[in-house]
Parts: C-alpha cells; structure tokens; sequence
C-alpha cells in the first residue's frame, strides 16, 4: 500500500484532464460537482482546483469522522457519496467547523486527504468515467504497471503485503489486516516497486517513458514549480521539495497504519529512490530509519557505474 504516495497519481490523472481540456486550474470546483463546495465563513470565495493540488483550499480532515469510515477490505461507499456526506450542510459527515479552516481559500496552507480525493473526483465527475478506471486506462496500462490497484478487488490478496503496527507494551509487531476507505485517491493504491519506478521513471523524464507519453513536458515542469512561495516554498501540484542532506528532491512519502513509504527524485540527475514498508513511521533516536535508508540509496546509486 502507497498511503499518500497514492496522491502523486491523482496529480497525473487530473493534469491529463487539464490538458484534455475538461478540468481548468483556476475553476470554481463547485460548479463541477452536484453537492457544494464552499468554506462556511466565506462562501463567496471560490474554491479551485489548483488550491485542492496546493493544500490551501482551506478544507480539512475531520479525523473524527475519517477513522469512522475505514473499513475491512474494500468499502461499497462510492468516492461521490462520501464526498456529498462530507461537504453537504446536514449530511452525515459535514461539521462545518472541523472540515474547513477560518480562513479564506488560497490563503492558507494545511496538508489535507479529502480535498485531494476532492480532485480525483472532479475527473470523474468532469469525463463521466470513474476515476479508477481513469487511471487504469490512461496510466497503469500505458507505462506496464502490473499488480497495481486502487481496490483489494483488483489483485490477488496473496500477493498483498500485511500492514503490520508495532504494540510498544508487548514489544511485537501486530497484524492490522487488509483494509480500505471510500475516500480511496487520498492513499488507497497498492502497486509493486518495479511498478511504481515506471510511473516515477515517467515524472522523472518530463512525462514520458519507452516512447509512451502520459503528460506533456510542460505540464510536468508546472507541477514540478512552486506553486504557492508566499505559503510554503517549494510546494508543486502534489508533489514537493524535500531538502535533506544538502540536497533537494522531488516527491512524496505516505503513512497509514502499517504503512510508511517515500519516493523521491534528484533532478539533477534523474535519480530516483523508492522505499515501502509494511510497518508503521517510527524513529530511531533523532532519525527515521526509513529516511535513513532512503539517504543510503542515493549514496548506493552515486557509486553505480
């Protein structure tokens, strides 16, 4: 499971939609979707689809409300019922006060799950075709991405790795089980490494691999350019700057319970790292080993040939 890692493919899939001519960066999302979208403290801002991909839409994860809908296995909630229950006054999962923030859209910076769901669902909603299937048609089959999905349903369960979290009283690691929640674009994807390195290979290469090309060049130079400085620099569309070690990257990491994961780029040379675990983000004195690993994978590939 890729946790948040899953977002970087929403991001492909909603710029393919921009460049298809279905969705617009600077549109109002709620004129797109049949519930609405509005902050209830300033409901003549509009909310846009850039702002969803920036995390300033001002919308917020209700986490009282979000652990509730995680379910065994796949859930049999649809992304746009979920949505409606979550942005719609009186509907099961609106609170006015914990969905949004007191702030106006676009001012504000705070890294939310639903407004990316948000997005994937504006393709759904903007082509008539389900998101999943989207991704399948316009992505996964096109660059080769075997044993990939967004739903249990989609691949063998044998060849599922367990999510495992590590009980600290008992000093053992604890089987979670499969799980999944309707809110599935957010951090649901389930994929190989190999696989993965396809579609990062593809980023990496301005949106093309093996003479198959999923986005222009010049979309994936504006995901990969800050978006929003004055709020927090080097945010792209989904993707993001990570400095470490006097060096800067291009990626995404994810965490869900059993689940720590990081993907990473260095543009200055094209190299990519990919780590996935099975176990939770935990830290070892002042570091995370995950990231440590990650360092030692860069240093590995500056002594390759």
């Amino acid at each position: 499971m890729l946790a948040s890692i899953s977002k970087t493919i929403v991001s492909v899939a909603v710029m393919q939609a921009v460049e298809d001519g279905l969705l617009d960066l600077e549109g109002d999302v709620g004129d797109l979707v049949p519930f609405p979208v509005r902050n209830p403290e300033f409901p003549d801002d509009p909310i846009t689809l850039r702002m969803l991909l920036t995390h300033t839409s001002t919308i917020s994860d209700d986490w009282d409300a979000l652990t509730q809908v995680y379910v065994d296995g796949d859930s049999d909630v649809a992304l746009g019922d979920f949505l409606a229950d979550y942005f719609t006054p009186g509907r099961r999962w609106y609170d006015a006060e914990r969905n949004f923030l007191s702030s106006h859209p676009g001012r504000r910076y705070r890294y939310c799950n639903v407004a990316v769901s948000l997005a994937a669902y504006l393709v759904e909603a903007a082509s008539g075709i389900a998101f999943d299937a989207w991704c399948e048609d316009r992505i996964f089959t096109p660059l080769g991405m075997m044993d990939t999905s967004w739903h249990l349903a989609g691949l063998r369960r044998q060849d599922v790795a367990m999510p495992y979290s590590y009980v600290v009283t008992e000093d053992r690691y604890r089987a979670l089980g499969q799980y999944g929640y309707p809110d599935y674009p957010d951090g649901q994807l389930r994929t190989t490494v190999t696989s993965l390195s396809r579609f990062l290979r593809a980023f990496i290469g301005g949106g093309e691999l093996g003479g198959v090309r999923i986005l222009q060049e010049d979309t994936v130079r504006e995901m990969r350019s800050s978006q929003v400085p004055d709020e927090i620099a080097g945010q792209g569309l989904i993707w993001y700057v990570l400095h470490r070690r006097g060096e800067r990257y291009w990626g995404h990491n994810g965490g869900d319970s059993g689940v720590a994961t990081q993907m990473f780029f260095r543009p200055t040379d094209g190299t990519g790292v990919i780590t996935l675990t099975n176990g939770d983000w935990r830290r070892a004195g002042n570091a995370w080993p995950l990231s440590v690993i990650m360092d030692r994978l860069f240093e590995r590939a500056d002594r390759l040939p």
